[in-house]
């Protein structure tokens, strides 16, 4: 069965530094690389970085079997010995462009992997940037107050990935329990799409690295009615992108 870690969102201990969060401002492995949106050019928001498992790599551990066009993770360590490597999620904040943030490919989110990753998005070489706000009224949304969490984590299986057409196949109560077995936040494991199976693309193979659900965050950020996020990872560890879906 898949491997995954479900979590939830914490605060942060007075100086903690954690490699994976939400929100604050990046920690770069490298020279940074803050990427800025396609139609309008300003930086694009922070959203979060995610320590990468060691069994993304090519010559990581764990057996990682390949179902059809995802590639799903049997072994997830969120703190592996060796060379560190983290995603960092970036989207455009404009509500003109909401739905080009849903892209994968759309120029209006981005993710930087480090290190060793490659990235079409252009960027400044600035350490900071736009990031989170809480969640909040207009008002005090303006003071463009910075929030910063961490995740509290716990193993878990995910069932194996169903395509849209076995879902249905299903009787209705077994359809309702994979929806939810694979729903909610989580690193590894596989995606729980809310509507049609979608990855980046059908050129390569895709991990699911993070999918988080927005009706349950501590922070604002708009993906839509009943969003969710979706962070994937291609086969070589050496790229990233990103979609999100809604009701």
């Amino acid at each position: 069965m898949p491997f995954k870690h479900s979590f939830e969102f914490r605060d942060l201990a007075p100086g903690e530094n954690p490699l994976t969060k939400f929100g604050g401002q990046p920690n770069w492995l490298d020279e940074p690389q803050w990427p800025l949106s396609r139609e309008l050019g300003t930086p694009m928001r922070f959203i979060c970085q995610i320590e990468m498992p060691r069994a993304l790599f090519p010559a990581g551990t764990g057996d990682i079997p390949a179902h059809r066009d995802a590639l799903v993770q049997s072994h997830l360590d969120l703190f592996p010995a060796g060379p560190r490597k983290i995603a960092y999620l970036f989207v455009t904040d404009s509500e003109e462009l909401l739905a080009a943030t849903s892209e994968p490919y759309g120029g209006e989110n981005a993710v930087i992997l480090q290190t060793s990753g490659t990235t079409d998005a252009p960027f400044l070489s600035v350490a900071t940037g736009p990031t989170l706000q809480p969640r909040a009224g207009a008002e005090q949304m303006e003071k463009l107050q910075e929030v910063e969490f961490g995740i509290a984590a716990w193993e878990g299986e995910d069932p194996a990935f169903l395509t849209d057409s076995e879902i249905l196949e299903l009787p209705d109560e077994d359809q309702e329990s994979y929806l939810s077995q694979s729903g909610g936040h989580k690193i590894g494991g596989i995606p729980g799409f809310v509507q049609a199976e979608q990855f980046p693309d059908d050129l390569r193979t895709w991990h699911l690295l993070l999918q988080f659900d927005t009706t349950e965050v501590p922070f604002h950020i708009d993906f839509g009615d009943n969003g969710v996020g979706y962070l994937f990872i291609d086969s070589n560890a050496t790229e990233g992108r990103f979609l999100w879906q809604c009701t």
